[in-house]
């Protein structure tokens, strides 16, 4: 009988859907760091959710192209929906820790050999945060890092970390987390709700055994690549469930209030991304819906009533006046896609 092979020691898992081109690009990143000394450390699973494009071809170039690399691919007959497959990939991940990267992001270089070395510098840690630079066209883009950090934050408190993290919570490439932290439990009830990442990743930081996020980004995410979503429903609704999950958990309520009012900013930037730029319309569910799901998690918080609202009945055909409005005022133009950035930090 064929021994079975050891355990890695990181399962870098990469769920994917009909994006064949930016998961080549974002595989090849991940692929073309794994130096020969790593290749026992380290599995490559790519979860394909029966994507109709050419991933299969994506993959199968990828094998050839390394192929001493420890490269698995899973595809479903069918699509069994993004909570579910990021669940599979959890499932089907044997190393110690477990890293969901999102197939449109890319793993900065450097990036696996300094969260292998993380990894080993603190056994039995809960988790480690990759700090995140957002780009839009070129990952190399020399944009600032979401988390401001001078140095390594070392915690040993999931409110800490939760803190630090903020709306990040939501980014499924935010972190690698201890996979027997999870072992035990079963999120069947969470398949649906867009955020099954989150559940998993503060049921993992409750255990305050230890948490790392890095002050260099090693993740460039690609910002304005959300599509075929109702803004509303999944980061005002969908997340808010997550905090209160986190209440019921035990982490505390100034927290994840700080956190819905830091969201209720990214919120009003993705409102000022729509009425005063033309932006991501098709995300746009329509106003009565929206301002419902904002008074259902807000109420009458003043900022939402007086800074939120109203931009929303801001009339398409006084676009044109928006740039000579800010030159009277002597503004620089501003920037929808920093807005966007902004409201994608907690992504897919």
């Amino acid at each position: 009988m064929t021994p079975l092979p050891c355990a890695p020691l990181l399962s870098l898992c990469v769920p994917t859907y009909n994006r064949a081109g930016l998961l080549d690009q974002s595989l090849r990143a991940v692929l073309g760091q794994i130096t020969p000394d790593m290749a026992d450390l380290v599995e490559i699973i790519v979860l394909d959710n029966a994507s109709p494009d050419g991933t299969p071809a994506v993959v199968a170039r990828a094998r050839a192209d390394f192929p001493a690399l420890p490269l698995r691919a899973l595809r479903h007959p069918q699509n069994i929906g993004p909570d579910a497959n990021f669940a599979a990939a959890v499932q089907q991940a044997r190393g110690d820790y477990v890293y969901l990267l999102s197939d449109d992001d890319i793993l900065l270089p450097g990036a696996v050999a300094r969260l292998l070395a993380l990894i080993r510098e603190h056994p039995g840690f809960d988790a480690f945060c990759l700090n995140i630079r957002p780009f839009i066209t070129d990952p190399g883009e020399a944009r600032p890092p979401l988390l401001t950090l001078t140095q390594d934050a070392v915690l040993h408190s999931g409110d800490e970390a939760l803190a630090l993290l903020g709306t990040l919570i939501g980014f499924l490439s935010v972190i690698a987390f201890n996979k027997s932290r999870i072992a035990s439990k079963d999120y069947a009830d969470k398949v649906g709700t867009n955020f099954i990442q989150s559940f998993f990743f503060l049921d993992v930081l409750a255990g305050g055994n230890g948490f790392v996020a890095t002050s260099e980004p090693l993740l460039a995410q690609r910002a304005e690549n959300a599509v075929g979503l109702n803004y509303f429903r999944v980061f005002v609704t969908s997340l808010h469930a997550v905090l209160v999950y986190a209440e019921e958990t035990g982490y505390s309520r100034a927290v994840t209030h700080r956190i819905e009012a830091r969201n209720l900013v990214a919120v009003r930037h993705f409102v000022s991304s729509v009425k005063l730029h033309g932006l991501h319309a098709e995300l746009w569910p329509g106003r009565r819906d929206a301002i419902r799901r904002l008074f259902q998690v807000y109420g009458f918080r003043p900022y939402l009533w007086l800074g939120v609202v109203p931009l929303m009945f801001f009339p398409a055909a006084l676009r044109p006046l928006i740039p000579k409005l800010r030159g009277l005022l002597g503004r620089a133009p501003s920037s929808a896609a920093e807005g966007v950035a902004h409201a994608s930090r907690i992504s897919r």
